[in-house]
């Protein structure tokens, strides 16, 4: 992804890195307090400490510079941990139960908004906006689309290179059977998205 980034949308003021972000100011000692925004797009949620994540977003911004956040809180009906969402009926159908049996879920941060704001504090940030939508109902999902977003989403897929199609259309069909229409008649996942602004002073 990043290699593809460099040779197709190259400018003369940016700079594609791959770091971790609990610890990308230890890999990249000149990023701390170099940046005056850092913007996190649907990536946090994979994180397993997200208060070394918001501390290391701390460490890397200038005093009266800002972080925007945006990432899925604990209800994730492709992504998530309850026994109604996707990831726990795959793991469990009698079909898939054995090949998925050493499958770790990474989506790590099941925070809730209340606990966002506490770690953004706790390690010094000032918050600006703290926003929490849920069910995104007015995200429309199209079934033509579901299978390709599922392909992009789901780490079982690498537990399962013979009978990938076979698998990936299973899920699809749950997720056609169980995902709710809104007043548009379209389906829709539902997902907590959270949206924070902070502040370093």
């Amino acid at each position: 992804m990043i290699d593809v980034a460099r040779e197709k949308y190259q400018c003369p003021n940016v700079v594609y890195e791959v770091a971790d972000v609990v610890n990308f100011v230890e890999t990249f000692p000149n990023w701390k307090g170099a940046f005056d925004k850092v913007v996190s797009v649907f990536a946090l949620h994979w994180v397993k400490d997200c208060r070394r994540a918001f501390q290391n977003i701390y460490d890397c911004l200038r005093p009266g510079g800002e972080c925007f956040l945006l990432y899925v809180g604990p209800m994730n009906q492709i992504l998530g941990h309850s026994e109604d969402e996707l990831p726990y009926y795959l793991k469990n159908i009698s079909k898939w139960k054995e090949h998925l049996k050493d499958y770790d879920n990474k989506v790590y941060c099941p925070i809730s908004i209340e606990d966002s704001i506490r770690f953004l504090e706790s390690v010094g940030f000032e918050v600006i906006t703290a926003n929490l939508h849920k069910p995104c109902d007015e995200l429309d999902l199209h079934k033509d689309q579901i299978k390709d977003y599922l392909r992009t989403l789901l780490g079982h897929l690498n537990y399962l290179p013979e009978q990938y199609q076979e698998f990936l259309q299973d899920a699809t069909d749950w997720c056609n059977q169980n995902f709710p229409v809104n007043q548009r008649g379209n389906q829709y996942m539902r997902l907590e998205v959270m949206m924070l602004q902070a502040k370093k002073n």
